[in-house]
């Protein structure tokens, strides 16, 4: 078996167009193998078989693991073989669209539809090769992106009424900020502050209130937003981003980020760091790779083990790639 592929069936892609799942198992038929695993211990499942060699009858670990969904796929994969593989001997990544807005795959400079990306690499053409170090949240989650405040409330704005992409998520964008600028109703709720002691590297942040905190390995938040400064040219570092802005001044803040440039002000943070830690009289409710989660009051956000992308040959990867593989 040269690669395997691990699709998930309630992806937003495949939920609409199950011509597009079949047409991913043509590929893989005689030449891999395409799973599609129902919940978490099923993945972890899946996963130990393919980890399973046995010589005797030519049974190899695939070259690489097609992910087909969006990022919260990715983001279960990614865990589940962290959990259950050597971190020494990790497959290839290649991320296959298949979600709502594809964030971390998009960051890659990765192109194209499911079907069309899973041939091109299978055909064997220059593809390219690119590595991100995963987050650690708290003691078993990896990911990418993390956002805790506002950030959580955008998402449950977003996935309000089961219509998702990224005209809609530009859409709840716009909205919010809008209501922000005019004083609307509903803008004091959903721009409230958090209150969070945030320690980076064990330095303290001099606030306590906090309208939003990302962390992240991905230098895309997401709508081509890229608050984490310089973060590709530090390997082996995460980004982190944190504001106490009031809404207005937020909506304004948002400009540089379309250019990858920091918010200079006092009330907003960036640095590039190794771990960082949250603390809050509340449970922390939180957003990793596209799904919302909740942790205790308090929380660590460190680095994990660095994941191998492989990309298709019409992505165009960061300047940070690997090269042809």
């Amino acid at each position: 078996m040269t690669f395997a592929v691990i699709a998930n069936p309630k992806a937003r892609l495949f939920a609409t167009d199950r011509s597009t799942l079949d047409a991913l198992y043509s590929i893989t038929s005689g030449k891999g193998l395409l799973v599609t695993p129902t919940g978490d211990e099923a993945l972890r499942e899946e996963l130990r078989e393919l980890m399973a060699e046995d010589p005797e009858i030519g049974k190899e670990r695939p070259r690489f693991l097609g992910v087909a969904g969006g990022d919260g796929t990715l983001s279960r994969v990614v865990d589940a073989l962290l959990d259950v593989w050597e971190h020494d001997r990790l497959p290839d990544i290649l991320p296959l669209h298949g979600g709502s807005m594809n964030t971390i795959s998009k960051s890659l400079g990765n192109r194209g539809l499911p079907a069309e990306q899973l041939a091109a690499v299978v055909a064997g053409g220059a593809t390219h090769r690119t590595r991100r170090w995963t987050l650690k949240v708290g003691a078993k989650r990896h990911g990418f992106l993390f956002g805790a405040g506002i950030i959580p409330r955008y998402i449950q704005a977003y996935e309000a009424g089961g219509d998702t992409g990224p005209r809609k998520a530009a859409t709840v964008l716009a909205d919010r900020v809008w209501d922000a600028i005019r004083g609307g109703a509903d803008a004091e709720a959903f721009f409230r502050k958090t209150r969070m002691d945030v320690h980076v590297d064990g330095r303290l942040l001099p606030l306590k209130e906090w309208l939003l905190v990302a962390v992240a390995t991905s230098d895309d938040l997401g709508l081509r937003f890229r608050p984490f400064a310089g973060l590709l040219d530090n390997p082996n570092t995460l980004g982190f981003f944190a504001s106490a802005s009031s809404p207005v001044s937020f909506a304004s803040d948002l400009l540089p980020f379309r250019f990858g440039r920091k918010v200079r002000h006092s009330l907003a943070f960036h640095a590039l760091g190794r771990e960082v830690r949250l603390r809050s009289p509340e449970p922390i409710l939180y957003n990793l790779d596209g799904e919302l989660e909740q942790a205790g009051t308090e929380l660590q956000i460190g680095l994990g083990p660095a994941i191998t992308f492989v990309l298709p040959p019409n992505a165009r990867p960061p300047r940070n790639r690997l090269g042809p593989s």
